[in-house]
């Protein structure tokens, strides 16, 4: 298990009514320097219960990966892309500029 102090938990909303929210946990390696392992998740609320749409995540065995829970059936697909601050950055902005379309694609569904 994760301590504490290297494990940060953050999440906010990405629309006025409350229904889609965004999640970020990320774990330090334990001197502090860089990424152990991260997960941003996008959910939405249907009748009151969170349903996940996309996640990308990586842990210490794991590279770079996107979990796309609007596909049928669900997908998953490593990304060519490092385990670092600047990543977990850029995929946490593409969801916020996508979210809209990973909604639709996963009623779609």
């Amino acid at each position: 298990m994760v301590e504490k102090e290297r494990q940060k938990n953050y999440n906010w909303f990405l629309d006025n009514s409350q229904e889609n929210i965004i999640f970020i946990r990320f774990v330090f390696t334990p001197d502090g320097k860089s990424l152990e392992e991260f997960s941003i998740s996008y959910c939405t609320f249907f009748s009151d219960n969170p349903t996940e749409i996309v996640r990308y995540d990586c842990s210490k065995r794991e590279e770079v990966h996107i979990h796309q829970f609007y596909r049928k059936p669900v997908e998953k697909r490593i990304i060519n892309k490092s385990k670092s601050f600047e990543t977990m950055d850029e995929l946490a902005k593409k969801i916020e500029k996508n979210w809209r379309l990973y909604r639709l694609k996963f009623l779609e569904k």
